[in-house]
């Protein structure tokens, strides 16, 4: 379900205001520092109201008083109803917890419980109570995926906007990207196409007959052993559909000023239809 926006807005402001930040509202995540940034993080999950909320070193670049106000809005969620999972490497964040699991080099070493955690005293700077109002709201129940889409879709297009160039440029290198592959699958049809065109032109059932005693013979071309009689008891056979004599001469050709080599062949009555040519 979705908050109304002015309830919304007054919610960020008390949680930003819980943790030092009331001043740095209108600021982008660049402007800043990476104390900022983590405490913003930590807003974030206590705006989105997740019942689970997983810590990893939430105290990790403060200093130990906004340290400590990090943990008092952790201690409040808690006593909310929320299940505060925290990972440190800090004996004091960690003396904060009902329950303390140890993990070296991948394996649980110790599992007990606290018998006294460290709590500490609310903290009445962020609102007109005396008890911060962001941390005292009810948990507001997950939204629907259609919400969660809007939502998306609004932080994306705000994140496009504000990186114009970044933005232009992905997409300019993905469109590039797009483009490369389509044109290589389309080279690579055309060229499969044309293989299996030649194949088909010269089909599986079509035989060649050259002269001399074989076809890399340096002097195959003077040879003249087959002759037009040749041809005609070729095309009597009755496995045969058709034969056709083939001679290949090369020429200059030319018009003008521009001349061109090319290849002259000397071809029978059934050439088109021994190597399956239309025209």
């Amino acid at each position: 379900m979705k908050a109304p926006p002015r309830k919304s807005a007054r919610r960020a402001r008390d949680l930003l205001a819980s943790l030092g930040l009331s001043g740095h509202a209108a600021h982008r995540p660049s402007q800043l520092s990476g104390g900022q940034q983590q405490r913003v993080s930590i807003a974030r999950a206590m705006m989105n109201g997740g019942r689970v909320i997983l810590a990893d070193e939430p105290t990790g670049a403060l200093d130990s008083a906004r340290g400590k106000d990090v943990m008092r809005a952790l201690l409040d969620l808690h006593a909310q109803g929320h299940a505060i999972v925290i990972v440190t490497h800090d004996a004091e964040v960690a003396a904060y917890a009902r329950r303390i699991v140890e993990i070296r080099d991948g394996r649980i070493v110790a599992d007990h419980a606290n018998p006294q955690p460290v709590r500490l005293a609310p903290q009445a700077s962020a609102a007109h109570d005396g008890v911060p109002r962001a941390l005292h709201a009810p948990r507001r129940p997950a939204a629907g995926l259609p919400t969660r889409l809007a939502e998306a879709w609004r932080m994306a297009w705000i994140t496009i906007h504000r990186h114009r160039l970044r933005s232009a440029l992905t997409m300019l290198g993905m469109l590039i990207g797009i483009a490369s592959v389509q044109a290589i699958v389309a080279i690579n049809a055309a060229a499969t196409e044309k293989t299996f065109e030649e194949v088909r032109r010269v089909g599986t059932s079509t035989i060649t007959f050259y002269t001399g005693a074989c076809l890399g013979e340096l002097r195959r071309q003077a040879v003249k052993t087959l002759s037009p009689e040749d041809v005609a008891a070729i095309r009597a056979q009755p496995y045969v559909d058709s034969a056709t004599p083939t001679v290949t001469a090369h020429a200059a050709l030319r018009q003008g000023n521009a001349a061109v080599s090319a290849s002259v062949n000397g071809v029978g009555d059934c050439y088109f239809r021994v190597f399956s040519i239309d025209i």
